[in-house]
């Protein structure tokens, strides 16, 4: 009943056998947990496997309405998948191209930081685009350096560890939100975070991120 042996436990078993354990880690992503531990446990092991199988179940875990903790783990496992899979490579590029849009600040950073990880130079326009959105100075500074940094020459292994890194971070952070996460629009499991977020963020993402989002192309569940 543990969260914290569970998410152990998804981790050694990605360890041992990574493919053996893709049931096992699929079924992991809707268990409950608080501040969403298990879920974003389960898909940042799941990701580097890059299954096309896998790939509309994390590209879905980003959408707008879902619990915004999870949502920006989500942006994470999907950057790793892009990492590993260069057929499907692009079209994670754009859609997360599409969340520096999104009207919650946390969104963006999250897009931000897997774009940087995924380190396709085809990004720059994009990160470019935001900073100059961005009224805060040293945000705008941040994205600008960005993609100045982005070459396409970061080993992978080194981009993977920055994604991991940050589905570790929102993992900590879940279990220090407080009353964020019992508030949120999750219902009784605790699966909302806009509490932290703060409650305008999470509406403005709700009701304008969506048209953004959507509007950009699925991938095909054949695309690997």
């Amino acid at each position: 009943i543990s969260p914290g042996v569970q998410t152990a436990a998804l981790r050694a078993l990605a360890t041992i056998d990574r493919l053996r354990a893709r049931p096992t880690l699929v079924a992991a992503m809707g268990w409950p947990s608080y501040g969403h531990s298990v879920a974003l446990a389960a898909m940042s092991q799941l990701a580097p496997l890059a299954d096309g199988r896998d790939l509309d179940r994390l590209w879905q875990a980003t959408s707008p309405g879902r619990p915004q903790h999870l949502r920006r783990g989500a942006v994470s496992a999907l950057a790793i998948y892009g990492v590993r899979s260069e057929a499907a490579r692009d079209n994670i590029r754009s859609h997360l191209e599409g969340l520096l849009q999104s009207d919650n600040r946390k969104m963006r950073d999250a897009a931000a930081q897997a774009l940087s990880a995924l380190g396709d130079p085809a990004s720059r326009p994009a990160l470019l685009a935001a900073a100059g959105r961005e009224s805060n100075p040293r945000r705008s500074q941040s994205l600008r350096k960005a993609a100045k940094e982005l070459t396409g020459k970061t080993p992978a292994d080194r981009r993977l560890k920055a994604l991991e890194q940050a589905v570790a971070d929102l993992q900590r952070g879940g279990h220090h939100d407080g009353k964020g996460e019992h508030k949120g629009d999750g219902g009784k499991d605790g699966h909302g975070d806009r509490g932290k977020d703060g409650a305008k963020d999470g509406a403005k993402d709700g009701a304008k991120d969506g048209a953004k989002d959507g509007a950009k192309p699925k991938p095909s569940r054949g695309s690997d």
